[in-house]
């Protein structure tokens, strides 16, 4: 069942929020994927968006999230090293109000 007054079907998000948050903190740190994609603007809030739900972001734990990719993945990352960065702020302002449910 979807929450009232929002435009996502909660049940959907959950299947496909490992893969939003995969591609944000983690992959940016690997060479073929080395640019934080906050150039496309619509994408950035709606990752902000979902996260600022507040049954989705009490499940959060970006650290672990990172930690687990870098940790379990040896043949792309044999010493097991989790890089420090990015910091990305999902708190900002994402900027999608204007949306409506319809």
């Amino acid at each position: 069942m979807g929450e009232p007054n929002r435009r996502f079907s909660f049940p959907n998000l959950v299947r496909r929020l490992p893969q939003i948050w995969r591609g944000r903190p983690a992959e940016v740190e690997r060479p073929q994927t080395s640019t934080l994609r906050n150039d496309y603007p619509n994408l950035f809030g709606f990752v902000r968006e979902i996260y600022q739900i507040d049954r989705i972001k009490e499940t959060v734990n970006l650290y672990e999230i990172k930690k687990h990719y870098f940790a379990s993945h040896l043949m792309i990352n044999p010493t097991g090293i989790i890089p420090r960065g990015p910091e990305i702020n999902y708190d900002l302002p994402h900027g999608r109000d204007h949306l409506q449910q319809k």
